[in-house]
């Protein structure tokens, strides 16, 4: 059997579990992110730091879209493009799934692609020692 991630809702409160290879559970829900796979490494170095708890579900949205993104670039054997997004959040008091269309996949890409310029313009800003 291999690693397999669930996110849900119990009792209001979002989880992530991930169950181990011997099928036993770990609860990643305080943590705010898991990751799993040949990727694994690259997304928790990226997310590694974040404060996720606070997150609107458009900027988890973006974050997870752009820690996806890296581990593709960083050639994470077995990921590539497209990146498929799917969405877990309570409306009306019960969990709705989304699958994102391709429009808004388009408008994740555009706003990584914006972060990365601010980030570049910040550090070109600081002057060279």
């Amino acid at each position: 059997m291999g690693k397999a991630l669930l996110a849900q809702y119990d009792r209001g409160r979002p989880r992530i579990i991930e169950f181990n290879y011997d099928g036993s559970p770990t609860d990643y829900g305080d943590l705010g992110y898991q990751a799993i796979g040949s990727g694994d490494i690259f997304a928790r170095a990226t997310l590694m730091g974040q404060d996720t708890h606070d997150l609107t579900l458009d900027q988890a949205t973006i974050l997870g879209y752009m820690t996806v993104q890296k581990a593709i670039e960083l050639a994470a054997l077995g990921l590539n493009f497209p990146i498929d997004v799917w969405t877990l959040s309570m409306r009306d008091g019960s969990p709705k799934v989304e699958r994102l269309g391709d429009s808004q996949k388009k408008a994740l890409s555009d706003a990584v692609a914006a972060i990365s310029e601010a980030q570049r313009a910040v550090l070109l800003s600081h002057p060279s020692h």
